[in-house]
């Protein structure tokens, strides 16, 4: 589901994708026209094979326009691949151990 096994051994219980207010709209209408069922993407699903980790869609009540707002606001640039962005990455987390074990910094 997603990539929750991989999310799981880094230590996280959540995994997040980037579907849009948009995207939901669009699946709801695709499912009616070509299969005649109306359905629709949850903003939280938790998994059945893999106890206590889930998948968030915390872009869910975003809208396109607003994202595309967003990023000219931000001077980001796109590399033409759907939820590609050109963002300087942030800094690289680094695993510390302590006497009572680890944390994250």
């Amino acid at each position: 589901m997603y990539g929750l096994p991989l999310a799981q051994e880094l230590g996280c219980n959540q995994t997040a994708l980037g579907r849009r207010y948009d995207d939901v709209i669009e699946t709801i209408l695709m499912g009616m026209l070509w299969s005649g069922q109306t359905q629709t993407m949850m903003p939280k699903l938790h998994s059945k094979n893999l106890p206590g980790m889930a998948l968030i869609r915390s872009m869910y009540l975003i809208r396109e326009d607003d994202v595309i707002a967003w990023r000219d606001a931000n001077n980001c640039t796109s590399s033409g691949a759907p939820a590609a962005l050109r963002i300087p990455a942030p800094p690289r987390r680094h695993k510390l151990g302590t006497s009572s074990g680890s944390f994250w910094r």
